[in-house]
């Protein structure tokens, strides 16, 4: 698991090398803005989903 972990601080580094910016704040920008922008787009996809799955299941009872 160390090893994953080391990984992935040397990613953000590099990161951080190629934009011009520091760890920290690759840190911060994927963590307090992308992470939590995914998780509220994937739930907001979910939900569709689940909506659209409701709704033609609904639809084929009816035409039963």
């Amino acid at each position: 698991m160390n090893y994953l972990f080391d990984l992935c601080v040397a990613f953000l580094y590099l990161l951080a090398d190629i934009t011009g910016t520091t760890y920290k704040q690759i840190n911060v920008i994927l963590f307090v803005f992308v992470h939590p922008a995914l998780t509220l787009y994937f739930w907001y996809r979910w939900r569709q989903a689940r909506k659209e799955l409701l709704r033609r299941q609904t639809s084929q009872t009816v035409a039963l």
